[in-house]
């Protein structure tokens, strides 16, 4: 195998398939990525997987022999990181050393047959429907998905698209956030993602790109020029949002700009470290917040428009998962909570839903330590 490429153009693709590499893996040949060079089509494909995904990246370039190898990935990229030229020149010898040459640096590390890799079988999907903003969407819904493998079917992403619509939604059970976006498709789609394989491939694109989205057997596959990715399904039922959502009935109402609101937040977490839970009050003009624990106690207020006040006891929330999601939202928000304390976000392309929590918790804790004491 012998092939010249230009540098950066081969390190992006390098990093967009290491991805897929396990940290860790019993099977060795897994760390590595298969380069395959094709002096027919001019094309350099590199291969990677860790079971879950797959990921084949593909791009022109000269060839001068055919041929394949496995590479340690992290080498790899290490080494054409490090090069100084903008090309390089890659060849294996018959003996399976693998000499990489660009500028007035050269690398030699012996590689594995190409044959021996695991290569895993990405076909084409023949019904495509197509996807954008995959980072907006991973940012906005992977961070509320269960980690504690709980529930099979909460532990991924559910993808619905219906025509003109995608939603895409993360729930752990305590709290749930969808996102919302409009791009034309003509057909429908309902499957659920590992969130780690979604997030995954969010990283692996632009915000900007457009991809084919599609079904074959048990995996989705996603395609764009020069990629595409393989990801098994989740299967079992979702939660149904929209009755989530149409079984609360609000009782108090705030809108409230979302950096006002993060910067109350963060003078709580300044001493409360993120822990314990917060006492939330909509009263004249602005939102209150307090919080008291074992180091001590914080209280703040932030400016809102407030549609219906609460009663002076308000409710309590996770200050680790209210940071969360504020840390996530832009511009103008609606807040609305039920009289039993449910909360519910709302903003132009997404909707949010958290379970209060028991009151005076904080308190109670602080109170025990001190009897201890004495």
């Amino acid at each position: 195998m012998k092939f010249t490429a230009k540098r950066l153009a081969l390190l992006a693709m390098a990093k967009k398939v290491c991805k897929a590499v396990p940290a860790k893996s019993v099977v060795q040949i897994l760390s590595g990525v298969l380069i395959e060079a094709n002096a027919d089509t001019f094309e350099v494909s590199l291969t990677a997987t860790n079971y879950e995904i797959a990921v084949q990246c593909k791009m022109d370039c000269c060839v001068e022999l055919s041929g394949s190898a496995v590479i340690d990935a992290k080498l790899f990229v290490q080494m054409l990181t490090l090069l100084d030229d903008d090309t390089v020149l890659a060849e294996i010898s018959p003996n399976h050393l693998c000499t990489i040459t660009g500028g007035t640096a050269t690398y030699d590390i012996m590689t594995r047959p190409g044959k021996e890799y695991p290569k895993p079988e990405i076909p084409f999907p023949e019904d495509t429907l197509k996807i954008s903003q995959l980072c907006s969407a991973a940012k906005n819904t992977v961070f509320a998905v269960d980690k504690g493998q709980n529930q099979a079917a909460i532990e991924g992403v559910r993808i619905l698209i219906d025509h003109s619509q995608t939603r895409i939604c993360g729930c752990d059970g305590r709290r749930l956030m969808e996102w919302e976006h409009k791009i034309q498709n003509n057909g429908k789609l309902n499957i659920i993602l590992p969130a780690r394989s979604f997030n995954t491939l969010a990283g692996m694109v632009q915000n900007t790109d457009t991809l084919e989205l599609g079904i074959t057997g048990n995996a989705a596959v996603f395609t764009k020029e020069g990629l595409l990715f393989s990801t098994s399904l989740i299967p079992g039922e979702y939660i149904n949002v929209d009755s989530v959502f149409q079984n609360i009935q609000p009782e108090y109402a705030a809108v409230i700009d979302a950096r006002e609101m993060t910067r109350a937040l963060d003078s709580i977490h300044a001493i409360s470290l993120g822990s314990g839970s917060v006492n939330m009050e909509f009263s004249d003009a602005e939102i209150k917040l307090f919080w008291e624990g074992e180091t001590g106690k914080s209280q703040t207020a932030a400016s809102a428009d407030i549609q219906r006040k609460m009663p002076p006891e308000g409710f309590s929330y996770s200050i680790g998962l209210l940071g969360d999601v504020f840390r996530r939202l832009t511009g103008q928000i609606e807040m609305k909570i039920s009289s039993l304390g449910i909360m519910t976000i709302h903003t132009e392309n997404t909707r949010y839903f958290q379970m209060n929590m028991r009151k005076c918790q904080n308190n109670a804790k602080a109170a025990k330590k001190k009897e201890a004491a004495a």
